[in-house]
């Protein structure tokens, strides 16, 4: 920095040897036949700024060095300047650490997720907290010296959205997971897998996680699924390809770690049980951010899920669509450590879900006179009908796995998304679906052709609202 002492080193030098940075001459303090200390002079251009430093002597100059004010960590730039909460920005500067946890990020004191890191440019993920104008502050270890830069981040909504941003696992850098957050608080947890780091992962996660968002505000009929329960669960769209989240052995491993220190949490969570658990979450984040109604998939498995629903009921006295920001930021501790509890752990109720049974090998021939088959294979279509209050409707139930959709038919049908899909019995099956603003539990018993039973508000059917009769189309 200006004003400092500088040491070249060199040969050949002596009485008479002249210093200069740029054009700018410097104060010679010593001199030395192979050293030579000068005094930084004041130059042009801020932190960053590079200038060749050339030693005179006897009329010669010699070949330049070059020169870079600022100490290390600098940060020199932040692109783009302008943006909002889950965008990734580059970081370009000098004396960063290759290995990215090593790189403490805070923009607005808010710990940032690094995704990539070189000497010269980091990939940071703009943090939720971050706002109006902040800071961003860059320390590595070793250094006493915080790099700095400005940027403007774009204000929330006043009502919270199904927008998920990833970021690091707690305050301290370094932890080797990733989190998944809205703005009610985090809600999946990521590891590292496959040789992709959980940084990495997170990142993909937010994208794929807001491409369904957008889709879930399109359609608003749509739904979350588990997938793939025999191999490696994900979780999807009901009724599209795309795959949301991946669910891995690390990830299941991660949680086993137990964040919480609880007590009661139903044996190892294994992916399954990890996947039924996000599953639901992430179905009630649709109901309360996206749709507006209570969310009754989760508490619908632990009472830890409930409290989305007291989320929901502090919502409603606002007299506002949604969830404003306020009624979270005026949240209390009961309320915010639920939330956060919902992405820490996985209660010990949450079971795994029933994989679908295999079908027959490919190219085999159906047998002529199959005979009835002993156990319910639910996975396929249903149709049928259910009577409430003496009315008629008439249904089209599509089960996959431990979910699928049920499609009222009439004037304009209606199609909602169906899950927690058990089969406690080689002919009994439950499930579970929200409806005009309410949970509704099915428990039905198959006869070899049909399945029958009844619908009612809670899930052990002592106020029941309803029959249902199904036959596999």
């Amino acid at each position: 920095m200006p004003g400092e002492t500088l040491v070249l080193a060199g040969a050949g030098w002596g009485v008479g040897a002249s210093v200069r940075f740029g054009d700018v001459p410097a104060e010679i303090v010593d001199v030395q036949a192979t050293q030579i200390r000068a005094v930084v002079p004041a130059l042009p251009g801020g932190p960053g700024t590079e200038a060749p430093v050339i030693v005179t002597v006897g009329g010669v100059d010699s070949n330049s060095a070059p020169f870079l004010i600022g100490r290390l960590p600098l940060v020199t730039s932040v692109e783009p300047a302008e943006v909002a909460p889950g965008d990734v920005v580059t970081v370009s500067g000098r004396g960063f650490r290759r290995t990215a946890a090593e790189n403490d990020v805070r923009i607005g004191g808010a710990l940032s997720l690094v995704v990539s890191a070189f000497d010269t440019e980091l990939k940071v993920v703009v943090p939720r907290p971050a706002t109006g104008a902040p800071t961003l502050e860059l320390r590595v270890p070793g250094s006493e010296q915080v790099g700095q830069a400005g940027l403007k981040v774009a204000p929330p909504p006043e009502v919270v959205e199904l927008r998920f941003v990833a970021g690091p696992f707690d305050a301290v850098p370094g932890r080797p997971y990733a989190v998944l957050s809205t703005g009610l608080g985090p809600a999946f947890v990521l590891a590292a897998s496959g040789g992709r780091s959980a940084a990495d992962r997170a990142l993909e996660a937010q994208r794929r996680l807001n491409e369904a968002a957008t889709v879930l505000k399109a359609t608003r009929g749509l739904g979350f699924e588990v997938r793939d329960l025999a191999t490696r669960p994900v979780v999807g769209l009901i009724g599209r390809p795309e795959v949301v989240l991946e669910v891995a052995e690390e990830d299941a491993a991660a949680y086993n770690e137990d964040w919480t220190r609880l007590r009661g949490r139903g044996g190892p969570v294994t992916p399954a049980r990890l996947a039924r658990w996000w599953e639901a979450v992430a179905n009630d984040l649709a109901l309360l951010l996206v749709r507006g109604e209570r969310p009754q998939f989760a508490s619908a498995l632990a009472t830890e899920g409930r409290v989305l629903g007291q989320v929901f009921e502090a919502a409603q006295r606002t007299g506002r669509f949604g969830v404003p920001f306020s009624v979270v930021a005026e949240a209390r501790p009961p309320i915010r450590d639920g939330l956060r509890l919902l992405a820490l752990r996985v209660p010990a109720s949450v079971t795994a879900p029933v994989a679908p049974a295999a079908g027959p090998a490919p190219g085999a021939a159906p047998a002529a006179l199959a005979p009835t088959p002993s156990r319910l294979v639910l996975d396929g279509t249903w149709i049928g009908s259910e009577v409430e209050d003496g009315l008629r409707r008439y249904l089209t139930v599509s089960f996959r796995g431990s979910g699928g959709t049920v499609a009222y038919e009439g004037g304009i049908t209606l199609t909602v998304p169906m899950m927690a899909v058990e089969q406690p019995g080689r002919d009994q099956v439950r499930f579970t679906m929200q409806f005009r603003g309410g949970i509704r539990h099915y428990v039905g018993k198959w006869d070899g052709q049909t399945i029958s039973g009844t619908v009612a508000r809670d899930p052990e059917g002592k106020s029941a609202i309803a029959t249902f009769e199904l036959r596999q189309r």
